[in-house]
């Protein structure tokens, strides 16, 4: 889990365009309120448009605060590279008149576009570049704004050495003016705090936390207070103290339903969900894993962004996890067959289902093994069922006691069963597998009174190798290379 929070659009933005009302102007509204219903294809439809105008009536300005707007809210690969051909256009004009000036907003635009693309050093350039004219026109509140920064961007790269000089000059100059700027200070302050949390400096990163907390305004900068609460409760989590991991989400949590932050949010409820299955507390997973779900559901209503899809993919593993840990922590008689205390079918539905949407989110395979006792018949009709039951017992308690880590036994049907084996390729499976027949033929059962000896055939497939799409694709082919195991002798694996 990642400490840092990305910058807000005020971050790089350090124009102040005083504008009349000009068609120019209420579209600029229009892009405003786009932003807010979070519609890139009208942002995108609205910015083209704004920015054409811009360039071409050389109206500057207008275009590097809408530039530095829609490039800090698209995250998207393709829509930076969309927006860097405008971008890049005004950084040219800029320089080929040597406008090398804090108001053109040549570097903000430059940094802004840098850092959305990731390219941390090229963005620190440009900050660096401010700085330094800042210092010509001896403008200390925007020099503190890039030395924070500059900070920031120490931080995305983990030079967290340098990041705390960096912001230690910014808090001097906020410190010898009291009144400059309380809200960036703050933020400051807060990347303060983070940089003491990556050094574990536990005492003066408490320190700068309560400077902060003590703010008057604080509660009108509630994200502040909401971010530096996450951040600790990533420091205790990574520190493996989980109680005091959860104090602090649930305090960040709080905040953040009360402020409509839909994506933070769904980020603390994860990150929520995350210790709650490590510590096994199906209990109060499933009051976050409900408002999960609503939360997802409707940040998807309101945005078709490609990489809220994306997220939604994440999400559904996550989800699937839950629903089968909910199912799980109910299990009682509902999932297990009554004779042999194997799981049955209902249970194998659920599980197989889990393992695909798992299957799907890590890449990795699964294999199903299913196992059908040879001439089973033969026992029943010599000694009664009552007899073939206790062997039928014996063999699931035998299996049982030797599956190995994420391998589950289900009972299909009659004398058939079913091991499950997450997370493992055909070849994993398949020694396993015929160990496990090995064992079926090796076992002496009813020993002393009946002497009951059996073998056992068994088809084996992979999920990701067979290209099954569901529980049904899977059972069909294990039907298929157990026949050909039964053909071929009995007493043998055959595998797809």
């Amino acid at each position: 889990m990642g400490y840092i929070t990305y910058l807000t659009t005020a971050k790089f933005d350090y124009i102040e365009v005083n504008m009349s009302k000009t068609d120019n102007q209420s579209q600029f509204e229009q892009l405003e309120y786009a932003i807010s219903k979070e519609s890139i294809d009208e942002i995108t439809t609205i910015y083209e448009h704004l920015s054409t105008n811009s360039l071409k009536h050389d109206n500057y300005e207008l275009f590097s605060e809408l530039t530095i707007k829609y490039i800090s809210y698209a995250s998207d690969q393709n829509y930076l590279n969309y927006v860097k051909k405008y971008a890049l256009r005004f950084i040219s004009v800029c320089e080929s008149r040597n406008w090398h000036i804090i108001d053109t907003g040549y570097s903000a635009i430059a940094a802004t576009m840098y850092y959305n693309l990731h390219d941390y050093k090229n963005a620190a350039i440009h900050v660096l570049n401010q700085i330094n004219l800042s210092k010509e026109l001896g403008n200390e509140m925007t020099l503190a704004h890039c030395y924070g920064n500059l900070g920031y961007l120490y931080i995305l790269d983990q030079k967290y050495v340098e990041a705390l000089d960096i912001l230690q000059d910014a808090v001097s100059i906020y410190s010898s003016h009291k009144n400059l700027n309380p809200p960036e200070k703050m933020k400051t302050l807060q990347n303060l705090v983070h940089v003491y949390l990556e050094l574990e400096d536990m005492s003066k990163a408490k320190k700068y936390m309560n400077i902060i907390l003590n703010w008057h305004d604080i509660d009108k900068n509630t994200s502040i207070k909401q971010e530096l609460y996450t951040a600790f409760a990533h420091f205790y989590s990574k520190s493996n103290n989980n109680e005091e991991a959860l104090l602090y989400l649930y305090e960040a949590i709080e905040i953040a339903e009360g402020h409509n932050s839909n994506k933070a949010l769904l980020d603390l409820y994860n990150d929520t969900i995350e210790i709650l299955i490590s510590e096994e507390n199906h209990t109060d997973i499933m009051p976050i894993h409900k408002k999960a779900r609503q939360l997802t559901k409707l940040i998807l209503e309101r945005n078709t962004q490609s990489n809220y899809r994306l997220f939604k993919n994440e999400l559904d593993y996550v989800h699937h996890e839950l629903d089968f840990l909910s199912d799980d922590n109910n299990l009682a008689a509902n999932d297990l067959d009554t004779l042999t205390c194997a799981y049955n079918r209902d249970f194998l539905n659920k599980h197989v289902e889990h393992l695909f949407y798992a299957s799907s989110s890590d890449s990795m395979p699964f294999s199903l093994m299913l196992i059908d006792l040879d001439d089973f018949n033969i026992i029943n009709t010599k000694h009664g069922h009552h007899i073939g039951d206790k062997v039928l017992q014996a063999v699931a308690k035998n299996l049982n006691s030797h599956l190995v880590d994420d391998q589950e036994l289900v009972r299909y049907a009659g004398d058939r069963f079913i091991i499950t084996m997450a997370n493992t390729t055909k070849v994993q499976a398949k020694a396993d597998a015929l160990n496990y027949l090995k064992m079926i033929k090796d076992q002496v059962y009813l020993k002393d009174q009946y002497d009951i000896q059996i073998t056992a055939s068994a088809g084996l497939v992979e999920s990701m190798d067979s290209k099954a799409k569901n529980l049904s694709d899977l059972l069909r082919l294990c039907d298929l290379v157990l026949f050909q195991a039964k053909k071929s002798g009995k007493k043998q694996l055959s595998q797809w």
